[in-house]
């Protein structure tokens, strides 16, 4: 069963390695994308350790994956730049999501807009 975590907070600084790890026996065991949109250029910075197509299919199953109920019309606070990380851990399908969005609803559209520009 794939679990979601989800935490509204400020994520770290320091570049996602800083952070995860892999276990040496397992293999890949965690995988990450580490996402800036810049409001302004509209513009995305991403750092991963998956390929575009692994991104594509690990960020849209974790939309697919959100619970309608927990979006909300709460103004939140605009930022020039929001940031997301998104974390999968494969050896329990559990997927955690730190963001300083302030709202799940623009976390989402903002990783529904990253999805796109995959595409292009």
């Amino acid at each position: 069963m794939i679990s979601i975590q989800d935490s509204i907070q400020e994520p770290p600084i320091d570049p996602p390695e800083n952070h995860y790890t892999e276990d040496e026996e397992e293999g890949e065991d965690i995988m990450f994308v580490d996402m800036l949109y810049d409001m302004q250029e509209n513009k995305f910075v991403h750092t991963t350790d998956m390929t575009p197509a692994g991104m594509q299919e690990a960020v849209g199953l974790y939309l697919e994956l959100q619970d309608p109920k927990d979006y909300n019309d709460k103004l939140v606070e605009k930022r020039e730049e929001y940031h997301i990380i998104v974390t999968i851990d494969n050896r329990n399908d559990e997927y955690t999501c730190m963001h300083n969005c302030g709202d799940v609803g623009l976390r989402d559209r903002i990783l529904l807009q990253f999805l796109m520009t995959l595409d292009e």
